[in-house]
């Protein structure tokens, strides 16, 4: 926790030069994200940009009309995570979003995870000005979602049929088979 409080009280550029000592895609997606706009990358504190690689690689914007669904606040992993496995979205877009706060001239990268249908973003905490992460469907998508909520709200979704044991399944399968080929890749 202490370590926690230190990075918090880092200001933003520090952060990112901290998290790039051990993680260089922290400083490439801050480069690779400036470059569409925005004055800096924000790292949060609980993952110190561990996901960074994979937006970098992987990411893309996404600029397709935005519907707003208000849920919780805070919990936008959480929140698109209820929806995907309530069979509401087709697919779940983790990464950063650009937003600016008018109040104090910052525009700031932020983590960020948002829903898509076939032609519309959903977003259930605030509408942003810009979006861009990783697309995750199918398994990808199902291993992300049980990671982001409740036990007994992956169950009511198994209960209501739209997450099905096949499906949780092969996520569950699918995670243990990259773990064991890091743990073979480690040794």
């Amino acid at each position: 926790l202490n370590e926690y409080h230190r990075f918090c009280k880092l200001s933003l550029a520090e952060r990112v030069a901290e998290a790039s000592i051990n993680n260089p895609y922290v400083s490439m997606l801050q480069d690779k994200l400036l470059l569409l706009g925005g004055k800096q990358l924000c790292v949060h504190p609980g993952d110190k940009g561990k996901d960074c690689q994979g937006i970098y690689e992987r990411g893309k914007v996404v600029t397709l009309p935005v519907s707003l669904r208000e849920m919780e606040q805070s919990n936008c992993h959480g929140n698109v995570s209820k929806l995907f496995l309530q069979g509401k979205l087709k697919a779940i877009v983790t990464g950063y979003c650009l937003t600016t706060n008018s109040f104090t001239d910052n525009s700031l990268w932020c983590q960020h995870s948002f829903g898509l249908t076939a032609r519309r973003i959903v977003e259930t905490t605030c509408v942003r000005d810009l979006y861009h992460g990783v697309v995750m469907t199918g398994a990808e998508a199902v291993r992300f979602a049980i990671s982001n909520i409740p036990f007994e709200d992956v169950k009511k979704c198994i209960d209501k049929g739209t997450l099905t044991m096949r499906d949780l399944m092969s996520a569950i399968e699918h995670q243990s088979t990259e773990m064991l080929e890091e743990e073979l890749v480690c040794v």
